[in-house]
């Protein structure tokens, strides 16, 4: 079984891939920052959004894994 989670935060977007024995198969992470600091509610929702597809790309090739290959989502 391989499940596919995803993780967000204000400043942090990221992808898991897990398989049934613990094994972590993925781990991509991508962070929204600031030059004066301080979060920006608009500003890091855009942010998330065009990270994503190519954080699951990333993830799904370090596991050597396709979509289809994975059971669920978290």
């Amino acid at each position: 079984m391989k499940c596919l989670s995803i993780e967000s935060t204000a400043p942090t977007f990221a992808i898991a891939i897990v398989d049934d024995k613990k094994e972590i198969l993925a781990d991509q992470r991508g962070m929204y920052t600031t030059e004066k600091g301080g979060i920006i509610p608009s500003a890091c929702a855009k942010h998330h959004a065009i990270i994503k597809d190519q954080l699951l790309k990333k993830a799904l090739q370090e596991a050597k894994l396709n979509l289809n290959d994975i059971d669920f989502i978290a």
